[in-house]
């Protein structure tokens, strides 16, 4: 497992676990800014790099950052 990532489960199907790698530092340091656009800006980035868009379709239940897991929100 990347030190660097976000964990979550599928919206139509919660018993289906999901982990974005955050393998770049812009992604690391958007995931833990406290910026309103922040969220977004990630979200894209991710979509950029062939994943799919979390908005809507992954409930996230952790951040994993230089492997210490977070509560999201």
């Amino acid at each position: 497992m990347s030190k660097n990532v976000i964990k979550g489960r599928l919206v139509v199907n919660e018993n289906v676990l999901v982990e974005v790698p955050l393998y770049k530092q812009e992604m690391v340091d958007l995931a833990v800014s406290k910026d309103n656009n922040a969220w977004d800006q990630l979200c894209e980035l991710i979509i950029s790099q062939g994943f799919m868009d979390l908005r809507g379709n992954v409930h996230i239940d952790k951040l994993v950052i230089d492997g210490k897991e977070r509560v999201f929100h």
